[in-house]
């Protein structure tokens, strides 16, 4: 069952409840209306059990589906390991782990307290629930002089309980207040949702249609909430965070600029199981820039300053998936951006190489030569990812000599010593989390290697038989060996920008 909840509320879709659920309440309800009917009882009675049952046995049930979610073998998990790593390097994997476990622990601590909140007297939740001193006091002065404010809300455990805000405040008399929500694709689900967060005055505003509501809410002097910490997909600028390119919502920033809101960074600090502290600063920025990238720069310092702030994160949340799409995985995505922007506060050149490409090269290629400009256009494609060429022998010597073409060369340990050493040999470099590994060899050995190294997205060209562990496969046209152009056809088709490689692509020669 919290595996339930769990995917409530970090599931990437918007109303994905848990697998198979509209089968089963089709099924057995006889369709949306019996659904809904079903849904809300559900929850209302797992709400009461949750809400009254002993909060030992509570927190117990958090920290065993926590464990289940952390160490079951599945790729959300290693989404927050990779995320974790490419954050603290230098962090120990013991200490890693344990974040990783705090984590699932906590997230799953707030789904069920969204699930019991709504049967929780309001003197209980008032003494589970805290402002901080300095809250407390720009509220107060806040209530004296209203004016339109922006709240940027990070992904903590905990973080349901600003919707208490209302009743927090106390005898203060606040303006309206609206909190930015994802929408559910259940009416029922969207209903309980409604009813249980708007229980204290708060306003709920959708995603698909509250811009135009939250403005005229600040216009009025009142106060806009913005989950600000998320993948905001398409729809976000290319932006840092801990050195590497996410998409972030520009949301906080359109509203402040359009309305002349100040900005301030609120968030929910755990104090113990289902309790927590609300606290928060005001951010010295303005214009949708300064504001999109001082609230990553808050957020990152944030983290690294506090461990209690680590457990809170959601770290399972796909925050750097920058590609979705594999067609364009080897280029930056262009467009809406405060890159630049970025590199200039942060006073950098370039950026930082974060990202990760592992390029697998067959035994025995001995093209090194001919292919080092296909690598270096593969580095300028990316200037954001560190290459890595995985090749053997002659092939890695003669890479180690052109530093211009890749990061890092590692030799492979040839497969005459047998396949465990080398499946060995590719697990400690799954420790490194790989975003993306390129497959040129053609071998059902290659594939499970690849599997191996664990890369969340795994390319390859098609041959006679099937990839079974790809995640993109190449089409390529016609037969033949490898060579070249067909190296370089298949860069392109994953999205590389090839400028300088424009004699490749008129040879015939094979390698």
């Amino acid at each position: 069952m919290g595996f339930l909840f769990f995917n409530l509320m970090v599931g990437d879709g918007a109303g994905d409840f848990f697998v198979g659920d509209r089968f089963f309440l089709h099924f057995f309800c006889g369709g949306i209306r019996w659904r809904e009917i079903f849904m809300k009882f559900l929850l209302s009675i797992l709400g009461f059990v949750f809400a009254n049952a002993p909060e030992c046995v509570m927190s117990g049930v958090c920290r065993a589906v926590g464990f289940l979610i952390c160490y079951f073998p599945n790729r959300r998990t290693r989404v927050a390991f990779s995320n974790i790593y490419h954050c603290f390097p230098e962090m120990g994997r013991r200490e890693r782990m344990k974040i990783a476990y705090e984590s699932c622990t906590r997230m799953v601590e707030m789904a069920l307290f969204v699930v019991a909140s709504p049967h929780m007297s309001v003197a209980r939740l008032s003494g589970r629930v805290k402002l901080s001193g300095t809250v407390k006091a720009k509220l107060e002065k806040y209530s004296e002089n209203p004016h339109p404010l922006v709240l940027m809300i990070p992904h903590f455990a905990m973080m349901e309980t600003i919707t208490m805000f209302p009743l927090l405040a106390g005898n203060l008399k606040l303006p309206a207040v609206g909190v930015f929500y994802r929408p559910f694709d259940s009416a029922g689900m969207e209903a309980w949702v409604r009813e249980s967060r708007q229980r204290f005055g708060i306003e709920m505003l959708s995603r698909r249609d509250g811009i135009l509501h939250s403005a005229r809410i600040l216009k009025e002097n009142g106060c806009v909430a913005v989950l600000f910490d998320q993948n905001a997909g398409g729809a976000g600028c290319e932006s840092l965070f801990f050195g590497r390119v996410c998409h972030t919502s520009e949301l906080a920033g359109i509203l402040a600029e359009k309305t002349g809101a100040r900005v301030a960074v609120f968030y929910a600090r755990r104090t113990g199981f289902w309790r927590s502290e609300v606290d928060g600063e005001f951010l010295d920025a303005s214009g949708i820039e300064d504001i999109t990238y001082s609230g990553n720069v808050w957020l990152e310092n944030k983290l690294k300053s506090s461990r209690t702030a680590r457990f809170d994160w959601l770290w399972l949340h796909r925050r750097w998936r920058t590609h979705p799409d594999q067609r364009t995985s080897l280029r930056l995505r262009g467009g809406k951006s405060i890159l630049d922007y970025s590199l200039r506060r942060m006073g950098l050149d370039s950026l930082p190489r974060k990202s990760s490409i592992f390029v697998t090269l067959p035994d025995g290629f001995s093209g090194a030569e001919s292919i080092a400009p296909i690598l270096a256009a593969l580095r300028a494609s990316r200037p954001d990812a560190r290459v890595s060429v995985l090749c053997s022998g002659a092939c890695a010597a003669a890479l180690s000599r052109r530093p211009e073409c890749a990061d890092a060369v590692i030799e492979l340990p040839p497969r005459v010593f047998g396949r465990l050493p080398r499946l060995r040999f590719f697990g400690k470099l799954s420790l490194s989390y790989p975003d993306i590994n390129i497959v040129f060899d053609d071998s059902a050995a290659a594939d499970i290697e690849a599997f191996a190294l664990g890369a969340q997205q795994r390319n390859a060209v098609e041959s006679s038989r099937r990839r079974r562990f790809m995640t993109g496969v190449y089409k390529a046209a016609g037969g033949g060996g490898l060579d070249p152009r067909r190296i370089l056809e298949t860069l392109e088709y994953f999205g590389m920008k090839s400028a300088g490689c424009g004699e490749i692509k008129k040879s015939e020669a094979k390698v």
